[in-house]
């Protein structure tokens, strides 16, 4: 049995409880992890052997690399698992700092995580290898949106705004002719509008620049989780969403579903940029079922373990790649779907590692 110290990162995520119950499932590991959160509250602290609170990589990511490195020395971690863009995006200018003193760390070389967190700059980088994509442009003022709205069939098709380096549905916006003015409920990250509201509105927040206008995406929608080792892919599970609102932040559950197209999709994709790790395609069948890329985020996805529904334990994998252990093969189950629920969970304060998910 391979012994390693892992530390986990976002130990405050919805699902962070399954990535870690997901993680000690493999009987072929001996796992002490650690976890870290900016928040010294989260219940995540109940399921892990040693947690530490450590600054925002979003606010403070030099504080946030000098407490890893920290944590790393006197935990003797092995193996960093990072969660969060901001958290990829600070430690890939470190990462050979990190390999140098022992730590392995599941994050892209700095100008692979660049490229994969700008949309634009991704989309023409497919383009140019002739990977299909929804019809797209690029856009560098308020000015250009009329003129690339019509070219991309708009009123007869709705069209997607979205800031070229944003993430997920942060500051996205639907233009539809059947709307009018624009719309954004209190709270959400997305917006709908007609075409006139929408120029006004990025006029006035002329931060949401440079954008990408694309074609809009009919779906149903995927997550598309994968492992891949410089170019190949070790293991690939398409998850349809079961959602009601699309633009939720938080998986509402899914089903491991059988799709050849997506997976080639995805295998082509990983070999033209020759990615490694664990990564998350956000993707919709677009007209005719053809795969439609909306971005790929360059680490996991939150609701990772979900892949445990169709009998691939992907986190379990990704942690054998950074070990040097061999990776088990086979086929995801399909047609079986995850659905998240709320439970109890009674953990001793004075002992909270004895704590572990599905046990009490």
């Amino acid at each position: 049995m391979r012994k390693a110290t892992v530390l986990l990162t976002c130990i405050g995520g919805v699902f962070a409880p399954d990535t870690i119950e997901a993680l000690r499932a493999d009987t072929d590991l001996d796992l002490r992890i650690v976890g870290v959160d900016a928040n010294p509250e989260v219940t995540g602290r109940f399921f892990v052997d040693s947690f530490h609170v450590v600054p925002g990589a979003s606010v403070a990511p030099d504080m946030f690399v000098g407490a890893l490195r920290d944590i790393c020395r006197t935990e003797e971690v092995e193996v960093l698992l990072p969660s969060a863009d901001e958290e990829v995006v600070a430690l890939a200018r470190v990462r050979s700092e990190f390999r140098e003193s022992g730590v392995r760390c599941a994050v892209e070389e700095t100008g692979t995580v660049d490229l994969l967190r700008d949309k634009a700059a991704l989309f023409a980088r497919l383009a140019e290898r002739d990977v299909p994509l929804p019809a797209f442009r690029l856009l560098a003022s308020a000015g250009e949106i009329e003129g690339a709205a019509r070219s991309l069939g708009y009123p007869e098709r709705k069209i997607v705004l979205k800031p070229s380096t944003g993430r997920g549905s942060r500051g996205l916006v639907v233009v539809d002719r059947h709307v009018a003015g624009f719309e954004q409920t209190t709270g959400a990250r997305h917006a709908f509008a007609d075409l006139a509201s929408a120029v006004r509105q990025i006029e006035r927040e002329p931060a949401r620049l440079p954008l990408l206008a694309m074609e809009f995406v009919p779906g149903p929608d995927y997550d598309v989780d994968c492992v891949a080792r410089q170019g190949e892919v070790l293991c690939v599970v398409p998850r349809r969403r079961l959602w009601k609102d699309p633009f939720l932040s938080v998986s509402q559950g899914c089903r491991i579903e059988r799709h050849p197209g997506l997976e080639e999709f995805t295998r082509r994709i990983v070999r033209e940029l020759s990615l490694s790790h664990a990564l998350d395609f956000d993707v919709g069948l677009g007209y005719g079922g053809v795969p439609g890329l909306y971005e790929i985020n360059p680490r996991w996805s939150g609701a990772v373990a979900a892949s445990r529904a169709g009998g691939v334990n992907l986190p379990a994998i990704l942690l054998r790649t950074l070990l040097d252990m061999p990776v088990p093969a086979g086929e995801p189950k399909h047609g079986t779907c995850m659905v998240p629920i709320t439970r109890m969970a009674f953990v001793d304060e004075a002992s909270p590692s004895s704590l572990r998910p599905g046990r009490s």
